[in-house]
């Protein structure tokens, strides 16, 4: 993050106005320079992080800047924060160039180009804007430069096990993937109710968690009759393998609480294959049972962390840019595209619906 300033509820991405808020989802960072007559770029001591002067020095973000003579692509290249990567999961970032846009047939004449790049697993995004006026002064060309980081805030939680809503814990588990094997076992067998809960499927989600529960963590109610009894154990080394003895145990669950329909939530890395073998052998018997890996159950995690959290405050900077620009105000619409997986680079996107995770055929 760029700092950690208190800001209040309402935003704002207007640019220069001590009086302005901020929102708690994102920071922005100003720096205001200028040029004359082709001499280097002169960035002001002072820079504003959400409306609050601060010393440009204590932003390493913008050091070197000064070097530059004219405003060329690989300016605004300069200020990326962490070279292409999410500063929190390591993701390589997508990247949308904005471009150019330019209207200086005529002094003072204004341009601005824009960057905007997002991590496609947990959804930190960044958008630079750098601003250049040109204008006549006694036969002297003056180049003002305004130059605004907007980047996303995200929550950090103390706790090992962090209490907040889907979307920052989803956020929160994809940046820390090791905490899928570190939580207590109880807490993450709290975190599947509520996902299953999220999802809208069922009609009641009661979390069991006793000693004494017979193998069942979370029961998921269908209908009067229908229930759904899910075991969940996380093994503490990522690439542990759940055994078959953990679907014998669920199956038998099954047969005592007179139900046919059971899933298996698992932080370990895969099923063995004797595991998968008797779910087949199981099935044949009329007894259906779904196997949730640590991958996939993060596929059911995502599908709570927003799409495009950017969304409105890219509109609302490009309103305020067109203004600038004296054009009619019009939104713009980003697709960042679908959520990725942390594991199995080349896997194929992870779906924003949980509800495309087909636990059950039948």
């Amino acid at each position: 993050m760029l700092g950690s300033v208190p800001v209040n509820p309402a935003g704002s991405i207007q640019c220069s106005s001590a009086e302005q808020t901020y929102s708690p989802l994102f920071d922005v960072l100003i720096a205001n320079g200028r040029e004359v007559s082709g001499e280097n770029l002169k960035l002001g001591d002072r820079v504003l992080l959400n409306g609050s002067e601060k010393p440009r020095k204590d932003f390493p973000q913008l050091r070197g800047l000064a070097r530059n003579r004219t405003l060329i692509a690989a300016d605004i290249k300069s200020l990326c924060l962490r070279a292409g990567k999410c500063p929190f999961c390591g993701t390589r970032y997508e990247t949308n160039e904005m471009g150019m846009r330019d209207a200086d047939d005529e002094l003072p004449a204004f341009r601005v180009l824009t960057s905007f790049s997002f991590c496609r697993a947990c959804r930190h995004w960044e958008h630079l804007e750098w601003r250049t006026e040109t204008y006549d002064a006694r036969a002297l060309l003056y180049d003002s430069y305004h130059i605004q980081l907007t980047q996303s805030k995200e929550r950090e939680f103390e706790t090992v096990a962090p209490e907040g809503t889907l979307a920052e814990i989803g956020q929160w588990f994809r940046r820390l993937p090791k905490l899928y094997n570190s939580v207590e076992p109880r807490y993450l067998e709290k975190l599947v109710a509520r996902v299953f809960a999220a999802s809208g499927e069922y009609c009641e989600v009661v979390h069991v968690g006793r000693p004494d529960d017979g193998g069942v963590d979370v029961v998921l109610v269908e209908g009067e009759d229908t229930k759904i009894l899910v075991q969940v154990k996380r093994r503490e080394h990522p690439e542990s393998v759940e055994s078959v003895s953990t679907i014998r145990n669920l199956l038998g669950t099954l047969v005592l609480e007179s139900s046919n329909r059971g899933i298996v939530v698992s932080t370990a890395d895969h099923f063995s294959y004797r595991a998968r073998q008797a779910i087949g052998r199981a099935a044949k018997s009329g007894f259906i049972v779904r196997l949730v890996d640590r991958r996939a159950f993060d596929l059911l995690l995502a599908g709570n962390i927003p799409k495009a959290p950017w969304s409105a405050v890219l509109a609302k900077m490009e309103a305020e840019r067109r203004e600038w620009f004296g054009e009619p105000d019009a939104g713009i619409e980003f697709e960042p595209g679908p959520l990725r997986s942390k594991w199995h680079g080349d896997s194929p996107p992870i779906p924003f619906d949980p509800n495309q995770i087909p636990l059950f055929d039948i």
